[in-house]
């Protein structure tokens, strides 16, 4: 889908038996303009990887892998809220009938593999056995005519076309595409636990600074309270590039939403390990973080920082996201009134920051090799924060720090091209800005 050009995301996942004894199998497209046009075929792929399973039928390995993880995720579970938690427990038992002796270990623990069980389940995803619900602003194939009464939005009711509930399969070359997962390299290789080398009366309260120069600062801060096998590696990459013109700051947004579509599907297997990683652009910064179990964040902060540093904008991804991040600058004017609010007070702390008049006369001048060249000014010379925490000792720290250095190949940078933040002592009382409704017909518009 994403080689076509035809979506952004994709997610998929079980409702679990909240209704009267059944429960739903949900797969969800955000779909390009593009995609929408031909969600026909987009059904026909998904069914397409479904007959893929069927045929090739369960995977016990599979299943061992997520076993492996879900019971490490179990066991060294962290603590919740202790009124959500209640709620979750008290949902698994009433709405989800889920047997007693299993609430507390249930969407965790696997009660044994079961193949047919499996095939079982998965001949009830079929062609004739499904919903369609698409969602979008307009639709060339539909007329709405239905009212829903709350929001007064048009919405339409149809049969389902039977070319779409039988004999539903995509064309044999993009059937030759299809396939299982990798086996995943990104699986714990120890559950260990780094404990401190001297017992410790206190749990330290802030990190320790393990080296600074004038490219990099690693800071450092072990778990000597709760020791379990979790990490969390951030690093802040700072560069009179990222953030110095309203340019630069689209330019840099977008290097971060393609990276990361593109890191989604790359990663697949880090995201089936219950790690997380994110890059962003936040503070005039572009952040990399990565969190789960500790002992596979190295490689996973490793393969993120490589696909930055020599990524190529390929021309089909660049075309949906410059769209995305034009339609994000343009409904950014419809946010919610605290939103907005956090955005003004976001201009009044960063040096520089740019208002949205700003950032829509500038989306014009957004191209292909505009990006390119940015990306390759980004790391000519660039200033890096990085924090290791969690379930590793010193040592780890500056071998995953020397990791950095080596892929990003950091050149010496003045402090004073880095845009700071600036401190500003407000005094109390009340302070207020008039700011004119960008459309006074939109009832949307805060």
């Amino acid at each position: 889908l994403r080689k076509n050009g035809w979506a952004t995301a994709i997610s998929a996942h079980s409702s679990g038996m909240y209704y009267d004894g059944f429960g739903t199998y949900d797969i969800n497209v955000t779909a390009t303009p593009e995609g929408l046009e031909n969600y026909e075929a987009i059904i026909n792929i998904i069914f397409g990887y479904i007959n893929m399973l069927i045929e090739n039928g369960p995977q016990e390995w599979y299943y061992k892998e997520l076993a492996e993880i879900n019971q490490a995720e179990f066991d060294f579970k962290e603590k919740e809220d202790a009124e959500t938690y209640a709620r979750t427990l008290s949902s698994r038992g009433h709405n989800q009938y889920v047997p007693p002796h299993q609430i507390l270990s249930h969407n965790y623990l696997s009660s044994g593999y079961d193949a047919d069980l499996i095939s079982k389940c998965l001949s009830y995803l079929n062609p004739g056995n499904y919903r369609l619900f698409i969602g979008a602003q307009e639709h060339k194939a539909v007329e709405c005519k239905l009212e829903e009464k709350y929001y007064n939005i048009l919405y339409h009711i149809a049969d389902m076309p039977s070319h779409m509930t039988s004999n539903v399969k995509c064309s044999p070359s993009v059937a030759k595409m299809l396939h299982l997962p990798s086996r995943n390299a990104y699986l714990p290789e120890s559950l260990s636990v780094t404990k401190p080398a001297t017992p410790v009366d206190k749990p330290a309260l802030e990190p320790v600074l393990l080296r600074k120069n004038d490219r990099f600062k690693v800071w450092f801060k072990q778990d000597d309270q709760f020791f379990t096998p979790h990490g969390h590696i951030g690093l802040t990459i700072s560069s009179e590039y990222v953030n110095n013109s309203p340019l630069n700051h689209l330019l840099s947004t977008l290097l971060c939403k393609i990276v990361s579509s593109e890191l989604q599907e790359q990663l697949f297997g880090a995201l089936r390990a219950n790690s997380n990683f994110y890059v962003t652009l936040r503070e005039g910064s572009i952040n990399v973080d990565v969190s789960g179990l500790s002992s596979g964040l190295p490689l996973l902060l490793k393969t993120i920082l490589q696909k930055i540093k020599t990524f190529k904008v390929d021309t089909q991804q660049f075309s949906i996201y410059r769209d995305e991040i034009e339609r994000m600058v343009q409904s950014q004017r419809l946010d919610n009134p605290i939103s907005l609010i956090y955005r003004q007070l976001d201009a009044v702390n960063m040096v520089p920051a740019f208002d949205l008049d700003m950032l829509e006369e500038i989306l014009k001048d957004i191209t292909l090799d505009g990006l390119q060249k940015h990306i390759e000014l980004l790391f000519s010379k660039a200033y890096v924060k990085m924090l290791v925490s969690g379930n590793y000792n010193q040592s780890v720290a500056l071998k995953t720090s020397n990791q950095v250095l080596d892929i990003l190949q950091l050149q010496p940078v003045s402090r004073s091209s880095i845009n700071a933040r600036r401190i500003l002592a407000i005094e109390p009382g009340y302070y207020t800005q008039i700011v004119p409704i960008s459309d006074q017909k939109c009832l949307n518009s805060a």
